[in-house]
């Protein structure tokens, strides 16, 4: 790891703790949260790198996804999002086939071809 990064990485680190998130923080937690819930219904799984490069890019650290943080929260209420149109669209009688396929479009449309997660929140 270089300097630039270890510093990146601490100031990151230091941003966790006073718990002030930029709006484009948020937005990328909003990303990986329906990134994995879409990686649910597809059955499938989100690559660890890309979720690992989404974060470092985004300046956050693996203890703001895993800690009582308002990214964790924006993560999950990213996933819930996702969940309930997923189940909305079960209620009002898509066939699960159809469900299944547009939620794995969806999540192959959210890593750009460098396999990164992309800035665009899938639905």
């Amino acid at each position: 790891m270089t300097i630039a990064a270890g510093a990146g990485l601490f100031a990151a680190s230091l941003a966790a703790a006073a718990g002030t998130y930029t709006d484009a923080q948020l937005g990328l937690a909003d990303r990986i949260g329906a990134a994995v819930a879409l990686s649910r219904i597809c059955t499938g799984t989100v690559p660890t790198t890309a979720v690992v490069s989404a974060l470092e890019a985004g300046g956050l650290t693996q203890d703001d996804v895993l800690g009582d943080t308002p990214i964790r929260r924006r993560m999950q209420r990213g996933a819930a999002a996702v969940l309930a149109e997923s189940q909305r669209k079960r209620g009002a009688g898509l066939p699960q086939a159809d469900i299944v396929k547009a939620a794995c479009e969806a999540y192959r449309a959210s890593f750009g071809p460098d396999g990164a997660l992309t800035g665009s929140t899938p639905q």
